[in-house]
Protein backbone atom coordinates (compact mmCIF):
# COMPACT_ATOMS: atom_id res chain seq x y z
CA UNK A 1 0.00 0.00 0.00
CA UNK A 2 1.47 3.54 -1.02
CA UNK A 3 0.58 6.29 1.52
CA UNK A 4 0.92 10.35 -0.11
CA UNK A 5 3.06 12.13 2.19
CA UNK A 6 -0.32 13.69 3.83
CA UNK A 7 -1.84 10.55 4.83
CA UNK A 8 1.39 8.99 6.11
CA UNK A 9 2.00 11.73 8.14
CA UNK A 10 -1.44 11.57 9.35
CA UNK A 11 -1.45 8.05 9.92
CA UNK A 12 1.91 9.03 12.14
CA UNK A 13 0.22 11.49 14.26
CA UNK A 14 -2.22 9.13 15.48
CA UNK A 15 0.01 6.37 15.96
CA UNK A 16 2.17 8.53 18.14
CA UNK A 17 -0.69 9.41 20.07
CA UNK A 18 -1.77 6.62 20.42
CA UNK A 19 1.33 5.04 21.80
CA UNK A 20 1.07 8.26 24.05
CA UNK A 21 -2.03 6.94 25.36
CA UNK A 22 -0.79 3.37 25.90
CA UNK A 23 1.95 4.99 27.90
CA UNK A 24 0.15 6.77 30.20
CA UNK A 25 1.78 10.29 28.90
CA UNK A 26 -1.46 12.30 28.63
CA UNK A 27 -2.47 14.35 31.84
CA UNK A 28 -1.93 17.30 30.35
CA UNK A 29 -4.96 16.41 28.16
CA UNK A 30 -6.52 14.84 30.99
CA UNK A 31 -6.55 17.97 33.24
CA UNK A 32 -8.36 20.11 30.97
CA UNK A 33 -11.38 18.15 31.75
CA UNK A 34 -11.15 17.52 35.22
CA UNK A 35 -14.56 17.91 37.08
CA UNK A 36 -16.06 15.97 40.56
CA UNK A 37 -17.41 13.37 37.85
CA UNK A 38 -14.24 13.52 36.24
CA UNK A 39 -13.00 9.19 35.53
CA UNK A 40 -9.74 8.84 34.26
CA UNK A 41 -10.41 5.26 33.07
CA UNK A 42 -13.51 6.27 31.30
CA UNK A 43 -11.40 9.30 29.38
CA UNK A 44 -9.08 6.76 28.59
CA UNK A 45 -11.01 4.25 26.99
CA UNK A 46 -12.87 6.69 24.97
CA UNK A 47 -9.46 8.29 23.89
CA UNK A 48 -8.34 4.91 23.05
CA UNK A 49 -12.00 4.43 20.89
CA UNK A 50 -11.37 7.92 18.82
CA UNK A 51 -7.64 6.86 17.98
CA UNK A 52 -8.47 3.28 16.88
CA UNK A 53 -11.56 4.97 14.79
CA UNK A 54 -8.92 7.49 13.01
CA UNK A 55 -6.36 4.52 12.32
CA UNK A 56 -9.13 2.97 10.98
CA UNK A 57 -9.89 5.92 8.87
CA UNK A 58 -6.44 6.30 7.51
CA UNK A 59 -6.65 2.83 6.13
CA UNK A 60 -9.69 3.26 4.58
CA UNK A 61 -8.37 6.03 2.80
CA UNK A 62 -5.52 4.40 1.83
CA UNK A 63 -7.11 1.57 0.54
CA UNK A 64 -9.25 3.58 -1.69
CA UNK A 65 -6.35 5.39 -3.06
CA UNK A 66 -4.89 2.44 -4.00
CA UNK A 67 -7.99 0.78 -5.85
CA UNK A 68 -7.85 3.30 -8.88
CA UNK A 69 -5.25 3.13 -12.05
CA UNK A 70 -4.32 4.42 -15.15
CA UNK A 71 -5.47 2.15 -18.24
CA UNK A 72 -2.78 0.98 -20.39
CA UNK A 73 -2.20 3.89 -22.84
CA UNK A 74 -3.98 1.79 -25.95
CA UNK A 75 -7.43 1.77 -26.50
CA UNK A 76 -7.69 -1.49 -29.21
CA UNK A 77 -10.42 -2.10 -31.36
CA UNK A 78 -10.91 -5.12 -33.70
CA UNK A 79 -10.04 -4.98 -37.77
CA UNK A 80 -14.29 -5.70 -38.71
CA UNK A 81 -15.38 -3.31 -35.72
CA UNK A 82 -18.46 -0.70 -36.96
CA UNK A 83 -18.09 3.11 -37.59
CA UNK A 84 -20.04 3.11 -34.20
CA UNK A 85 -17.52 1.20 -32.31
CA UNK A 86 -14.67 3.20 -34.02
CA UNK A 87 -16.89 6.71 -32.37
CA UNK A 88 -16.85 4.68 -29.43
CA UNK A 89 -12.98 4.18 -28.96
CA UNK A 90 -12.13 7.76 -30.22
CA UNK A 91 -14.40 9.16 -27.22
CA UNK A 92 -12.71 6.97 -24.87
CA UNK A 93 -9.27 7.64 -26.28
CA UNK A 94 -10.31 11.73 -25.98
CA UNK A 95 -11.53 11.19 -22.40
CA UNK A 96 -8.49 9.15 -21.15
CA UNK A 97 -5.77 10.68 -23.79
CA UNK A 98 -4.66 7.69 -25.34
CA UNK A 99 -4.50 6.62 -28.75
CA UNK A 100 -6.77 4.18 -30.49
CA UNK A 101 -5.35 1.35 -32.55
CA UNK A 102 -7.43 -1.45 -34.61
CA UNK A 103 -5.79 -4.91 -34.16
CA UNK A 104 -6.32 -8.66 -35.51
CA UNK A 105 -6.64 -10.16 -31.83
CA UNK A 106 -6.79 -8.58 -28.05
CA UNK A 107 -2.92 -8.27 -26.82
CA UNK A 108 -4.67 -8.03 -23.31
CA UNK A 109 -2.41 -5.25 -22.61
CA UNK A 110 -4.77 -2.44 -23.83
CA UNK A 111 -8.29 -1.18 -23.33
CA UNK A 112 -9.93 -4.11 -25.40
CA UNK A 113 -13.78 -2.49 -27.21
CA UNK A 114 -15.26 -5.39 -28.30
CA UNK A 115 -18.83 -6.53 -29.44
CA UNK A 116 -20.18 -10.21 -28.68
CA UNK A 117 -23.08 -11.85 -30.49
CA UNK A 118 -24.59 -12.98 -27.38
CA UNK A 119 -27.81 -12.44 -26.53
CA UNK A 120 -29.46 -15.78 -24.65
CA UNK A 121 -33.14 -16.21 -25.44
CA UNK A 122 -34.48 -15.59 -22.89
CA UNK A 123 -32.28 -13.25 -21.80
CA UNK A 124 -31.53 -9.57 -22.10
CA UNK A 125 -28.52 -7.43 -23.38
CA UNK A 126 -25.78 -6.73 -21.48
CA UNK A 127 -21.91 -5.52 -20.55
CA UNK A 128 -18.66 -6.75 -18.77
CA UNK A 129 -16.14 -4.67 -18.04
CA UNK A 130 -12.71 -5.64 -15.84
CA UNK A 131 -10.34 -3.41 -15.18
CA UNK A 132 -7.07 -3.92 -13.90
CA UNK A 133 -3.64 -1.91 -14.54
CA UNK A 134 -2.30 -3.57 -17.07
CA UNK A 135 -5.05 -4.00 -19.47
CA UNK A 136 -8.64 -3.70 -19.46
CA UNK A 137 -11.64 -5.21 -21.32
CA UNK A 138 -15.07 -3.63 -22.33
CA UNK A 139 -17.30 -6.18 -24.27
CA UNK A 140 -21.19 -5.94 -24.83
CA UNK A 141 -23.66 -7.55 -26.38
CA UNK A 142 -24.81 -4.80 -28.37
CA UNK A 143 -23.68 -1.18 -29.78
CA UNK A 144 -26.16 0.31 -27.60
CA UNK A 145 -24.39 -1.62 -24.33
CA UNK A 146 -20.94 -0.88 -25.65
CA UNK A 147 -22.28 2.76 -25.72
CA UNK A 148 -23.13 2.33 -21.80
CA UNK A 149 -20.19 0.58 -20.94
CA UNK A 150 -17.78 3.21 -22.36
CA UNK A 151 -19.83 6.19 -21.09
CA UNK A 152 -20.27 3.87 -17.07
CA UNK A 153 -16.13 3.82 -17.56
CA UNK A 154 -15.69 6.95 -18.17
CA UNK A 155 -18.13 8.37 -15.49
CA UNK A 156 -16.70 5.86 -13.02
CA UNK A 157 -13.31 7.54 -13.44
CA UNK A 158 -11.39 10.51 -11.80
CA UNK A 159 -8.56 12.56 -12.29
CA UNK A 160 -5.58 12.90 -10.57
CA UNK A 161 -2.28 14.63 -11.25
CA UNK A 162 -3.46 15.56 -14.26
CA UNK A 163 -4.19 11.79 -15.36
CA UNK A 164 -7.56 10.32 -15.64
CA UNK A 165 -7.74 6.65 -14.05
CA UNK A 166 -10.17 4.28 -13.31
CA UNK A 167 -11.42 1.87 -10.38
CA UNK A 168 -9.88 -1.42 -10.95
CA UNK A 169 -12.25 -4.52 -10.68
CA UNK A 170 -15.40 -5.35 -12.58
CA UNK A 171 -18.30 -3.38 -13.48
CA UNK A 172 -21.75 -4.67 -15.45
CA UNK A 173 -24.87 -4.32 -16.49
CA UNK A 174 -25.96 -8.10 -15.36
CA UNK A 175 -26.75 -8.59 -11.46
CA UNK A 176 -23.67 -9.88 -9.63
CA UNK A 177 -24.37 -13.23 -7.76
CA UNK A 178 -21.74 -13.51 -4.75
Amino acid sequence: MTLTPDKSLARNAIRAIASATRAGRVSACLSLGRSPSFKPSVMMKSLSSLLAAGMLLCNVVAAAASEYAKPFPIVGIPKGASAEQRAKAEKLGREFGITVSVLETNPVCCVWLELRAWRPNPGTDGYVIIHQAGGTLITASSQQQLDAAVERFIKSSRLRDGKREAPLGLMTSYEVIK
